[in-house]
């Protein structure tokens, strides 16, 4: 089968979304002709076939902007991220019709979705796609363009979709990674004093990283790694070192890094907005053998289940009771029973063979 798949951010971004799809791609390439269409520039582990379109790639903004004509252009897709993709997927689109790609693969949204849906009868092919931004108003149009196949990646956010939109079919199949490079990794030596609670996060206004900070400065011996870059930057840097002061560290690493990071560290937090859907963290701490302390969500405990420690992180005390809480926990039996229970789910074998099902119920018709 003849597979593309369509990702402006590709080799520009490196987390998340865009290195599940990369990996994703590589997978099938095993036994599918895979085909990636993206903004950036290949990296040297990849496999498939990329091809490099040029168009500028704008990265979205997370929230909606207070001034309503800017608020109003992002509802209406009409912002500049989304006029960035309508010009990519325009530059793709005439490849995919004359190369006789059979499976659509397409990643950012509306704009690519409403022009694939325009030109099956120039191109013949099925479109899947993958729910990544969780239950909302844009996943609801993405639902209602009725893709051939539409992949929630929890329960909840499966749930969301079929009730949301009975007539598009919906598949539950979460994220995975490769736990190996987690296992085998060697501490990272860091400058700080144990115990140390990971705070891995873009430095965006929804992941909420000022509660980390002044939760974790409630305690009296722990610091705080945030690994991250954003706007945010400066902000955080002076909030954390004001409250924690030597206790505290902002960096940013390579993707293959983090590992290492996660080695060092013993306990991973992330207070982010309880709209984010399926964060990579989650995965990638499982993945290390790590406890979470996160927003008190159903996707949240879903993913994470007994790994997970749940609050409400908006109330100091009861974020820094999580927190301290759960860097007490002695049972390392049961501690390990729940990070290997959750992590099952997420596991390469399984995804792959979901995603391969899908492909093979397309290719005879269903």
């Amino acid at each position: 089968m003849k597979i593309a798949f369509l990702n402006i951010y590709g080799g520009i971004n490196q987390r998340g979304a865009e290195s599940f799809s990369h990996e994703l791609a590589n997978r099938l390439s095993e036994n599918h002709e895979v085909v990636f269409f993206q903004a950036g520039q290949k990296t040297s582990e990849e496999h498939i076939t990329v091809n490099r379109i040029e168009s500028p790639a704008v990265q979205p903004q997370s929230s909606f902007p207070a001034r309503f004509p800017d608020n109003l252009l992002k509802r209406l897709f009409l912002d500049e991220a989304n006029r960035a993709i309508f010009s990519f997927t325009r530059k793709v689109i005439p490849r995919l019709t004359r190369e006789s790609f059979e499976v659509v693969i397409p990643m950012n949204g509306f704009w690519q979705l409403f022009l694939l849906m325009l030109c099956p009868p120039f191109g013949n092919y099925k479109i899947l796609t993958t729910g990544h931004s969780g239950p909302g108003w844009d996943e609801r149009f993405n639902l209602y363009l009725h893709p051939n196949v539409f992949v929630a990646t929890t329960m909840p956010a499966y749930e969301w979709a079929k009730s949301t939109c009975p007539w598009t079919r919906v598949e539950l199949i979460p994220y995975a990674i490769d736990d190996r490079p987690y296992q085998a990794a060697k501490p990272e030596t860091l400058p700080l004093s144990k115990p140390i609670i990971l705070c891995p996060a873009a430095l965006v206004p929804y992941k909420r990283i000022e509660l980390a900070i002044e939760a974790v400065s409630g305690l009296k011996d722990a610091s705080l790694l945030v690994l991250g870059q954003g706007p945010l930057e400066d902000k955080l840097l002076a909030l954390g070192r004001k409250k924690l002061g030597k206790r505290f560290l902002l960096t940013s690493v390579s993707h293959n890094r983090m590992p290492s990071f996660y080695a060092a560290c013993d306990l991973v937090t992330l207070p982010s907005d309880p709209q984010e859907n399926s964060p990579m963290v989650f995965l990638e701490s499982l993945a290390a053998g790590k406890l979470v302390v996160t927003t008190d969500t159903p996707r949240n405990r879903w993913m994470l289940e007994g790994a997970g420690v749940f609050c409400d992180p908006t109330v100091s005390l009861a974020y820094r009771n999580a927190l301290s809480r759960t860097l007490g926990s002695e049972n390392e039996e049961k501690t390990k029973a729940a990070i290997g229970s959750a992590f099952s789910k997420f596991r390469w074998t399984k995804v792959k063979q979901a995603y391969q099902r899908i492909l093979t119920s397309l290719e005879d018709g269903k």
